[in-house]
């Protein structure tokens, strides 16, 4: 895309996290988010030419890693002005199961979204038809998006919640956020 004139260049970096531990490290996880603010984006920050403006900067992912862009933008538009969330497990709550071990879902930042006052956050979702959970989260938040004003862009796609999906609009939502 850069080469083709369709982006400016631009610095991406990408966390990695283990199959065991990102159930746990992702999903709505303060102390993640305050240890990525305080400890690795200072190590970005200081490693690369990054912007001060929150405008300029997205933070992103796919399943729990758009859930907690989006997560982390909420509690720091300051730092991130931009979410670009793909397939982004919208649904968790703060506890991942009940006391006989059933998955709870309660959309948990979606409510935040609702209920807390508008950020300055441009966002970028898109999901697949076939991820069952996500679909109806997911349009739950445009809801809410679209109650609270925000500025956003959304994608449904007929597929699955897999990286062969995601990779087909990333370079749509990166465009859209870039713009």
């Amino acid at each position: 895309m850069i080469t083709e004139g369709k982006i400016e260049p631009i610095i991406a970096v990408m966390l990695g996290t283990f199959r065991k531990t990102r159930g746990i490290i992702l999903p709505l996880n303060f102390e993640f988010k305050d240890e990525f603010i305080k400890d690795i984006l200072p190590l970005i920050c200081k490693n690369y030419n990054t912007s001060s403006k929150a405008s300029e900067n997205i933070i992103g992912g796919m399943s729990y890693g758009g859930l907690a862009a989006s997560f982390i933008a909420f509690y720091h538009p300051d730092i991130f002005g931009k979410v670009l969330s793909q397939s982004g497990s919208l649904w968790r709550g703060l506890q991942l199961t009940d006391m006989q071990g059933n998955w709870i879902r309660q959309d948990w930042l979606i409510q935040e979204y609702l209920t807390q006052n508008t950020k300055k956050l441009k966002l970028y979702f898109d999901w697949g038809l076939q991820e069952n959970w996500v679909v109806g989260s997911n349009r739950r938040m445009m809801r809410a998006l679209s109650k609270k004003e925000y500025e956003y862009k959304f994608i449904e796609f007929n597929g699955w919640h897999d990286w062969s999906n995601s990779r087909k609009t990333f370079p749509q939502g990166l465009i859209y956020l870039l713009d």
